[in-house]
């Protein structure tokens, strides 16, 4: 949509990002004061700061916002996967930003490794980036006029491809299950050489198991993971805060599970 600029704010010498819409892509400026306004709304350390948006001199958009030092999870991914611990820091603070959006009635729509910054590159600091594509709960998904479904394919929920049921938490649940595949296998969890390959394996395949490709994943957690990628709606959890305590128990059971091991009262 346009070009980011690292900048200084004059008025308390913070560093920002400025995000300055493309000229191009004036037509885009609705969407784009939408992000600034829905931004300047939230507060919390899970979803990227609003510091100003305004207008410039040439009638662009732009918006301001925190400085993070890190490296999106995209970056990190593609040196290595990650353990499960970290995955389940990854998936604990994307649930928290989740659920402030959609307790605003917000879905996201665009959940993926590029739009996670990790501060400092820490996954229990990750920040959620980019609302430029986010919507009201009561609108429905709709095609772009360049027919694009709006997405990133790959992290698509199936209802988001056809169509077929109102936006809801759900497609963002299902993105984040993607995301969270992504990260403990290392591959993604719909692949394919042509984008129609992977939307038909998003409809149409299960992905394949997650402790097939990575043994040492617990198998509560695999089953979090494969709950979020359910192709339906109804079969997935109910929301990020239930999606989030899940997550905390799986931790809590490997962490007691290690003290006991540790005693030397475990036995397979």
């Amino acid at each position: 949509m346009g070009a980011v600029f690292r900048a200084v704010d004059r008025r308390t010498g913070e560093r920002v990002a400025v995000k300055v819409l493309a000229d191009k892509r004036r037509s885009h400026s609705p969407r784009f004061l939408r992000e600034a306004r829905l931004l300047a709304e939230l507060d919390h350390p899970t979803i990227v700061a609003h510091r100003a948006h305004g207008v410039d001199a040439d009638g662009r958009p732009w918006l301001a916002m925190r400085w993070l030092e890190g490296e999106d999870l995209a970056e990190r991914l593609a040196r290595s996967k990650l353990d499960p611990e970290s995955t389940i820091a990854l998936g604990v603070r994307l649930c928290e930003a989740l659920a402030l959006l959609h307790a605003k009635s917000v879905v996201h729509r665009d959940i993926k490794p590029e739009n996670v910054l990790l501060e400092d590159g820490r996954t229990d600091k990750a920040v959620l980036l980019d609302l430029g594509v986010a919507r009201q709960l009561e609108r429905r998904t709709r095609l772009t006029s360049t027919s694009e479904v709006v997405g990133t394919v790959g992290y698509l929920a199936p209802e988001q491809i056809e169509d077929r049921d109102p936006i809801s938490p759900a497609s963002d649940l299902f993105a984040l299950g993607c995301v969270l595949y992504e990260c403990l296998t290392g591959e993604a969890a719909f692949a394919g050489p042509h984008p129609l390959v992977v939307l038909a394996k998003v409809l149409l395949v299960e992905p394949p198991p997650i402790r097939e490709k990575a043994p040492n994943v617990p198998p509560a957690l695999a089953e979090v993971v494969h709950s979020l990628l359910s192709k339906s709606i109804q079969h997935r959890p109910v929301g990020a805060k239930e999606v989030r305590r899940a997550l905390l128990d799986v931790a809590l059971a490997e962490a007691l599970l290690c003290l006991v091991r540790a005693a030397g009262g475990y036995q397979r």
